[in-house]
């Protein structure tokens, strides 16, 4: 994956049609918010660091109706969505918050990509063989 950082949402379709893909984060903001303005270097910093997770941007004064459609009451409103439904929130300018959510997100995403593990008899983990001579 190729970071791609934060891009803009400019049109309700372009929203719609991002957030019904995998795995993104909406970052629903407006101009005239100090806090929005001060994380959203962060946000940049954040998007490069988890390529697996398209990150947006929405202005709150752009796209209003897209921000109501998501419930969005205050800003910064960060939303992870994967194929449309909504798996955590974050509200407010809370870098740590949004940094674990991230990472539980992520997380959620690895376990979700990765095979059923078959089931062993004994839960206890093997040790690794002693290195054996050849005779």
């Amino acid at each position: 994956f190729a970071p791609m950082g934060v891009r803009e949402l400019i049109t309700e379709v372009a929203a719609a049609d991002a957030v019904a893909r995998g795995p993104v984060l909406v970052d629903f903001y407006a101009h005239w918010c100090g806090p929005c303005m001060r994380i959203a270097p962060k946000v940049a910093e954040l998007s490069a660091r988890y390529p697996e997770i398209a990150f947006y941007k929405v202005d709150y004064d752009l796209l209003p109706a897209v921000c109501e459609a998501h419930g969005v009451q205050s800003l910064p409103t960060f939303l992870l969505l994967d194929r449309g439904a909504v798996v955590d929130r974050v509200t407010g300018a809370d870098l740590e918050a949004l940094r674990r959510a991230l990472a539980a997100f992520s997380q959620r995403l690895g376990a979700a990509s990765d095979p059923p593990a078959t089931p062993k008899a004994d839960p206890t983990p093997t040790p690794a063989p002693a290195p054996t001579s050849s005779p």
